[in-house]
């Protein structure tokens, strides 16, 4: 059970969806092993198709788009945490 390898399984990781820690490493511990078996990979040398899949474009840039709408989300949060006056985002910040 992967709650009990990470610390922390309760944080939120993505407010917008309610998703925490431990939502996210199960998700990839019910994914990841059967991937890996089924191409042959669960040996030493999955480890770097492992590393691959997880650096690999999409999901990269699915994480970053994550982060950033969590971000929006909690900017007056980050603003108070950096101890940093909120400034509102322009219109073509808001577009990326």
């Amino acid at each position: 059970m992967v709650s009990g390898l990470i610390t922390h399984a309760d944080k939120v990781l993505f407010a917008e969806r309610g998703e925490t820690k431990g939502d996210l490493a199960a998700h990839y511990e019910r994914v990841a092993g059967p991937l890996l078996r089924t191409m042959g990979a669960n040996n030493s040398a999955g480890t770097q198709l492992l590393s691959y899949l997880l650096f690999e474009r999409g999901y990269t840039r699915e994480l970053i788009a994550l982060g950033l709408s969590d971000a929006r989300a909690r900017a007056d949060e980050i603003a108070t945490f950096l101890s940093l006056k909120r400034v509102k985002p322009s219109a073509a910040n808001r577009a990326v």
